[in-house]
């Protein structure tokens, strides 16, 4: 069975629930943000990834180190981030007080969650988002679900943000996510929204042709001194 765990913390823990399961280097990058807020959403998100493929690999967080060179121009902090030795893949998202890591052995994966927050020019930004092939997109929470699913199909990839959003076609909101295309060809990914929280928008996709067993869990059964 190809499954995948999708652990979600609802909630941001305080900074020190989470420090102690950060690099020096890591705690530097957490601590050169000036709002607290962006400081706890960083250290969760980082501890909260190493906890995960620890557990999926069955080794101790603190043997987990993580990779995050672009492919592209070896820039150390910008690329997809990876387990150091495993053959583990895993991805990060956090947005509001939401904080999500999905693992798999399966194939790239890649999440993305998205607090459904107000936006100015609507209609500008689904022009960037939306490929006319999709079908109007008509209210605010259907351009977030349409920006999770290219978004978790960007992240499985590698590309990120390096590739037009217009590039990745999907199906409409209001209809069972799938990719249509990347940059115009087919390409096998088993994609698919996930409810994280009221407020919140989510997706997540496998680059991989068959069905993946999704197990949703609470990132803070992780976290929580065994």
């Amino acid at each position: 069975m190809t499954t995948c765990d999708l652990w979600v913390l609802r909630r941001l823990p305080p900074l020190e629930i989470t420090d102690h399961l950060l690099t020096d280097g890591e705690r530097a990058r957490r601590d050169a943000y000036l709002r607290p807020a962006d400081r706890r959403r960083f250290g969760a998100g980082i501890a909260l990834a190493r906890l995960a493929v620890g557990r999926h690999a069955g080794l101790a967080p603190a043997g987990i180190r993580f990779h995050r060179a672009c492919t592209r121009c070896g820039d150390p902090h910008h690329g997809k981030p990876r387990a150091i030795g495993l053959d583990v893949h895993h991805s990060l998202s956090h947005s509001g007080q939401v904080v999500a890591v999905a693992v798999t052995d399966a194939a790239p994966v890649g999440v993305d969650v998205e607090a459904c927050l107000p936006l100015d020019d609507v209609p500008r930004l689904m022009a960037t988002v939306c490929d006319p092939s999709e079908g109007p997109v008509d209210d605010l929470e259907d351009l977030y679900v349409c920006w999770c699913r290219k978004e978790a199909v960007l992240k499985a990839t590698g590309d990120g943000l390096s590739v037009p959003l217009t590039e990745v076609v999907v199906s409409p909101p209001g209809r069972a996510a799938a990719l249509v295309s990347y940059r115009g060809q087919a390409v096998p990914f088993d994609l698919r929204d996930v409810r994280i929280a009221p407020g919140y928008a989510g997706a997540i996709a496998v680059r991989h042709g068959g069905h993946v067993d999704l197990v949703v869990r609470d990132g803070y059964d992780l976290l929580r001194p065994p």
